[in-house]
C-alpha cells in the first residue's frame, strides 16, 4: 500500500511531469521570494543554451528581476531571462 501511495504522488492526475519551475510569467516570478527567484533562475540557466555561460548567483537574480519590474508583467520569463543572459 505504501509504494502504491509514493508511486501515485508523481506527476498529476494524468500521469503528467510537473512544468519546469521557470515556466512562468514575469509578473509570478516577481511576485517570488530572492531564494524562490535564484532556484527558478539555476533550473533555467542549466537548461539554457544561450545562458550557458551565467552563473545563476544572487546578482543575476537582481539583474533579472530589475529588467521584469520594466518588463510586461504577463509576459513569457524565459524570454526576460534569455535577454539578460
Amino acid at each position: 500500500m505504501t509504494a502504491a501511495l509514493a508511486i501515485g504522488g508523481c506527476g498529476d492526475e494524468d500521469g503528467a511531469k510537473d512544468p519546469a519551475p521557470y515556466a512562468i510569467t514575469v509578473g509570478e516570478f516577481i511576485a517570488l521570494i530572492q531564494p524562490e527567484k535564484q532556484e527558478v533562475l539555476a533550473a533555467f540557466v542549466a537548461q539554457s543554451e544561450a545562458c550557458q555561460d551565467v552563473k545563476a548567483n544572487p546578482s543575476f537574480t537582481l539583474v533579472v528581476t530589475a529588467a521584469g519590474l520594466d518588463a510586461d508583467p504577463g509576459s513569457p520569463l524565459p524570454e526576460l531571462i534569455e535577454a539578460q543572459c
